[in-house]
């Protein structure tokens, strides 16, 4: 009872729900106005939709299960890519620079397969996400963190310059083929992002293999919170669809 009171009494399907009276109500009571009601009532059923859980793992399932889930490090491994995400710029100058959740992760990832076998290279890319706001690289807080953990510093190449993936695909592969490498490289990127990712640096002319962190949708438990509009959902929609919509922009272009 605890639970299902504490689903029930979240902001977002809280919303969600009291909108959804508020709007049968209000076709109910204004039958001249049921024309116009109906389209508000159609984006709100999309909306409803694009935040159930179970459209969620729908949507995410396919892009995660892609490529084979890499879960220890292969052998031969010359270089790692690590894309960078986003960071959490500093409110004051004396704050630092902070990573995301996604570069975080990330980050995180590529450590564990740094540390699973022999020292190799390890490209950072990611410049800033917003030119008019202050902080550090993606690639320079990614590498910050790292040498922290250990990591030597001759292993480290930061790529600082890229805003978009398919700028991080270039300037990495550029860097690979400055110092000979071109088998053996690991791309380590959010799960969802890998699909796309490997197809850019596969349109740069490079070999790799994807390699996954922060998993969501490897299960599908069935319970009722699978039809339960969460915010948590929606977000992990949003992911989706901007990977989806990014590859047919590709293909568009005529670059997939």
């Amino acid at each position: 009872m605890y639970a299902l009171t504490q689903e029930i009494l979240k902001p977002f399907p809280l919303f969600m729900g009291l909108t959804g009276v508020l709007l049968i109500a209000l076709y109910r009571r204004c039958p001249d106005q049921r024309r116009r009601m109906r389209a508000l009532l159609f984006a709100y059923a999309l909306l409803l939709l694009d935040s159930l859980p179970l459209t969620a793992i729908l949507t995410n399932q396919w892009l995660e299960t892609a490529f084979p889930k890499v879960t220890t490090r292969p052998a031969g491994v010359r270089a790692i890519v690590v894309l960078g995400g986003g960071v959490i710029q500093p409110r004051s100058p004396d704050e630092p620079t902070r990573p995301d959740y996604a570069t975080l992760a990330r980050t995180l990832r590529a450590l564990e397969l740094y540390q699973a076998g022999p020292p190799c290279l390890l490209i950072l890319a990611g410049g800033e996400p917003d030119p008019r706001a202050p902080g550090e690289p993606a690639a320079v807080v990614m590498a910050a963190l790292l040498k922290q953990a250990g990591v030597n510093d001759a292993d480290l190449v930061i790529e600082d310059q890229s805003r978009t993936t398919a700028e991080n695909a270039k300037h990495a592969v550029r860097i690979l083929q400055e110092r000979h490498v071109t088998d053996g490289i690991l791309m380590v990127s959010t799960a969802t992002h890998l699909w796309r990712s490997e197809r850019l640096f596969r349109n740069q002319g490079a070999t790799v293999t994807p390699v996954g962190c922060d998993y969501h949708a490897e299960e599908f438990p069935l319970r009722w919170t699978l039809f339960w509009p969460s915010g948590h959902a929606a977000m992990m929609n949003q992911t989706a669809w901007h990977e989806y919509l990014g590859s047919v922009w590709l293909w568009i272009r005529g670059e997939w």
